[in-house]
């Protein structure tokens, strides 16, 4: 019997989109297995690796086939979880033509997806330092060049900004992700990271108070994983 060459074509097709399929499954899996290990504040040094084929459940091996090492897996998940965020709240951010405004609600945001999904939370801290290429991360370094050239700002570079803004930013979620803080907690960070900006403490405050009422009112409607 001849099998037409359409048939075997068809079955090869197949083949290759079922098996590519199984590979994309995979990867997605050790990269949820990622995101559960590191998120964890007891995984640390060589031992992470070990916890990530240990919670896939899958051999050395077979992660390898897919990633070169444990951190470009962590690389990989920690640009994706960005990309994701950058495109979630764009919407809720890109509307504010202020920039103090505008980094209360990033901060703000950050610090309530940490409280409302601690995994995201604890992988963000974790991870610490994001890709500078990030949407969001360029957001951050506009609007401090404009609050710098505003004179809201009292620093002498935008890089002073960024490292109060993040490390503050990141010492936050920590503290939220191991004690539960709640939406008080949330405004007040942000209006403190506003005050090491420069700001008065009343401008501060009412900024972040305002941006939080705000953010109560429309992040519903634009953002999937918020929670009231």
């Amino acid at each position: 019997m001849v099998i037409p060459s359409s048939s075997l074509t068809t079955a090869e097709n197949h083949r290759v989109r079922v098996a590519r399929e199984k590979r994309e499954r995979m990867r997605e899996h050790l990269l949820r297995s990622v995101l559960a290990v590191c998120s964890d504040d007891r995984a640390s040094g060589s031992k992470v690796i070990d916890d990530v084929i240990r919670f896939a459940e899958v051999s050395r091996g077979t992660f390898y086939k897919h990633f070169g090492s444990l951190e470009e897996a962590i690389s990989e998940l920690g640009a994706c979880l960005a990309d994701e965020m950058a495109r979630d709240i764009v919407r809720v951010y890109d509307v504010l033509v202020d920039p103090r405004e505008r980094l209360a609600t990033g901060v703000q945001l950050f610090l309530r997806r940490a409280m409302i999904d601690p995994h995201w939370g604890g992988f963000v801290a974790y991870v610490e330092l994001p890709d500078p290429n990030n949407q969001m991360i360029r957001h951050m370094v506009a609007d401090l060049k404009l609050g710098i050239a505003e004179g809201l700002y009292d620093l002498e570079d935008w890089a002073e900004g960024m490292d109060v803004l993040l490390g503050t930013k990141i010492e936050a979620i920590r503290r939220i992700v191991r004690s539960g803080l709640g939406k008080d907690y949330v405004v007040r960070i942000s209006a403190l990271i506003l005050r090491g900006l420069g700001q008065p403490s009343e401008n501060a405050f009412a900024i972040s108070q305002a941006m939080a009422v705000r953010l109560e009112l429309e992040a519903p409607q634009y953002l999937s994983w918020w929670k009231a």
